[in-house]
């Protein structure tokens, strides 16, 4: 399904004001609003990882928070990720690679104090929360916008490659920004990292009118990319300005381009 949006124009409007936006959409969700409070209600509760791990509800409120909504049910993987020192390598948070699972594990390794009985960090897991579903419910509309607003968000903190190997939202943005091959994902590890080396220059995710450039080229090749793969004309419909895009790649491209996909690469560079 293309947008319903518009993409560019939808992160620029959203991202300048996402804290005012998602603050209200806390407040008018019903199920957002339902599952703060229960959480709330039963954190200071938990005094020890198996007494949180056997609350479904708010294992479930807490990994929405980590966008590790999948990994509800998997009690093995998170009691490992609960209990181990993630700073060691031989922890699994460690040897996974995965950037979800090692923020979690530095939240929720260590027990004395059981994390969850303070209200600032309880406070904290609530923006995250509230945050997440904000913005997926953004991508709903146009496609991409979830990805785009969570580069924004980290981008002054990438600083090597491994970040965005091991963080697949920082990978699909960088990987249709910087134009990288279809293959890239089936590359061997060092090949993968030598690709990135050359093509994405960290100096730009340190300022912030080059970052929101950055993230506009992802917006508008991720954008042509489904309409091309739903159908083949979709890409042209949107560079000539018909259908859901209203246009933007057009406004986007200098007077002087051709509206060849060499010219929806070439955006932002």
């Amino acid at each position: 399904m293309t947008s319903i949006l518009p993409a560019v124009p939808t992160y620029v409007s959203v991202s300048k004001n996402e804290t005012a936006n998602v603050t209200a959409f806390e407040k008018s969700d019903a199920q957002t609003k339902s599952d703060i409070a229960y959480l709330q209600k039963v954190a200071p509760g938990f005094k020890t990882v198996d007494a949180f791990l056997k609350d479904r509800r708010a294992v479930s409120i807490v990994l929405d928070a980590y966008g590790m909504s999948a990994n509800v049910g998997q009690t093995a993987l998170l009691k490992k990720l609960m209990t181990q020192d993630p700073t060691k390598s031989t922890s699994f948070a460690a040897k996974s690679a995965n950037s979800s699972y090692m923020i979690f594990a530095k939240a929720f390794s260590n027990w004395t104090p059981p994390p969850l009985t303070s209200a600032n960090f309880v406070n904290s897991i609530v923006t995250s929360l509230s945050t997440n579903r904000y913005e997926a419910k953004e991508d709903s509309l146009s496609a991409g916008l979830q990805d785009a607003l969570y580069f924004k968000r980290q981008a002054s903190s990438i600083t090597n490659v491994n970040q965005i190997l091991a963080n697949s939202k920082l990978l699909a943005v960088v990987s249709a920004a910087s134009n990288l091959p279809d293959a890239f994902g089936s590359m061997d590890y060092e090949k993968q990292i030598a690709l990135l080396k050359k093509n994405v220059k960290f100096s730009t995710f340190q300022d912030s009118k080059q970052t929101d450039a950055y993230i506009k080229r992802y917006l508008v090749i991720n954008e042509a990319t489904k309409a091309t793969a739903q159908d083949p004309t979709g890409a042209l419909a949107i560079l000539n300005g018909s259908g859901n895009s209203s246009g933007v790649l057009q406004s986007l491209l200098p007077a002087s381009s051709s509206t060849s996909s060499n010219s929806i690469v070439s955006l932002f560079a």
